[in-house]
């Protein structure tokens, strides 16, 4: 049974469009500073809530309507975790811009390796691995910022499980990548017929792509349904599709000189992007 009670005390409502404060105003009028309806659409599904009591749950899912007026979700969440997660989605942010020049970079040095001086190639092989694994284990740690439980968020629009799933793919992921990063180590032969080894990591890194297709699955959920909470409509309808439709654009696009993946990947992170600016935007608006 859904919790549809959040106590007054957690609330400091403010107006949705200009941020105006709301406290001791009729919460079912219009905002005096902008003129803007307080109450408009529930904040996870959209639903039409002019006509309903601001003390009431949402009709269609039992959300309390209180917390879809202006950034009354994270009312009773504090200002430190909600900074502390920002810095979860810059470094995921930064990091991705990162890994995606030390790819293509990555690409570029090793063809002019193998033409011009292919006695390097192990060399680089090895430090590019370096380089680009640390780079994802940075994203990790990011990611574990980003999902970390946000006391005194009212139980009825909190998603442990969403949360649980993230936790659970970023750890395999992490044993996907010391392994990747092991292999960087591993001299490659010089003979035409595949080593044990490159056999082995062949058939991990097909079963390691189904990992990667969940890790991504659960990021994009997880992406929507904070953009929900941030009041970005246009990352939370992209969620719903964007799961699909991502690792589609990926495979499709993977003939096009590998341009598929990077499509799916700039995607990926431009949601996470904004969804970090409307959380960066609530934390200013608590220090103004």
């Amino acid at each position: 049974m859904i919790d549809t009670t959040l106590p007054a005390d957690q609330i400091t409502p403010s107006c949705t469009k200009c941020n105006y404060n709301l406290s001791g105003i009729d919460l079912s009028a219009n905002c005096p500073e902008c003129g803007e309806r307080i109450i408009n659409e529930c904040i996870f599904c959209d639903y039409d809530l002019s006509n309903t009591d601001p003390n009431n749950p949402c009709p269609e899912c039992g959300v309390p309507v209180l917390c879809s007026i202006g950034n009354s979700a994270f009312a009773s969440v504090s200002t430190e975790q909600l900074k502390s997660v920002h810095t979860g989605f810059k470094l995921v942010t930064i990091l991705i811009l990162l890994y995606i020049v030390s790819v293509i970079a990555t690409v570029v040095l090793s063809f002019a390796l193998l033409t011009n001086a292919p006695d390097l190639n192990y060399l680089f092989t090895v430090i590019a691995a370096v380089v680009n694994n640390a780079i994802i284990f940075g994203i990790i740690v990011g990611w574990f910022k980003m999902i970390q439980p946000l006391t005194g968020l009212p139980s009825m629009i909190d998603a442990p499980d969403k949360r649980t799933f993230v936790r659970a793919m970023l750890w395999v992921f992490t044993g996907v990548t010391v392994i990747t990063l092991i292999y960087g180590f591993i001299p490659s032969t010089q003979s035409d017929v595949l080593s044990v080894v490159d056999i082995a990591f062949g058939i991990f890194y097909i079963f390691s792509l189904v990992f990667m297709l969940a890790l991504f699955i659960s990021n994009v959920m997880y992406i929507g349904w904070f953009a929900k909470l941030v009041r970005n409509k246009k990352m939370a309808k992209r969620s719903k599709h964007f799961v699909w439709s991502g690792p589609l654009i990926a495979i499709l696009g993977f003939p096009l000189f590998g341009l598929g993946p990077l499509i799916t990947l700039v995607l990926y992170w431009n949601q996470i992007e904004y969804v970090r600016r409307d959380l960066k935007k609530i934390i200013q608006t608590r220090h103004a």
